[in-house]
């Protein structure tokens, strides 16, 4: 059973912001609010879930049996690895709406 241990909201410092001015498409401002992080364990696995503007990603640290459990960088390797899937989440959001606007100009 999985045991919610943590949560983190983390405000963002840097205004991100996107204008278009491309037929089809309005003036959009993309506010990068917060990232609402919560970490979850179960046994030797530390799962930490990202959720941002609608986006979720999620990272996951396995303990070998081999291994002594550390507690800490488990939290930090589940982290990173949620971090990781976030951004190439928002890559793939940005390169997608950039064929969108490619095709509005070319049409």
């Amino acid at each position: 059973m999985n045991k919610l241990i943590g949560t983190l909201t983390a405000k963002e410092t840097m205004n991100c912001k996107g204008e278009f001015e491309i037929k089809g498409f309005k003036n959009e401002i993309e506010k990068c609010n917060s990232r609402n992080l919560k970490y979850y364990r179960n046994k030797n696995v530390i799962t930490c879930v990202i959720r941002s503007n609608g986006k979720k990603a999620i990272g996951i640290a396995k303990c070998s049996p081999k291994d002594k459990f550390n507690y800490y960088d488990g939290v930090l390797i589940a982290e990173l690895r949620a971090r990781e899937n976030f951004y190439k989440i928002t890559v793939e959001n940005h390169i997608k709406r950039m064929k969108e606007m490619e095709d509005a100009i070319h049409y």
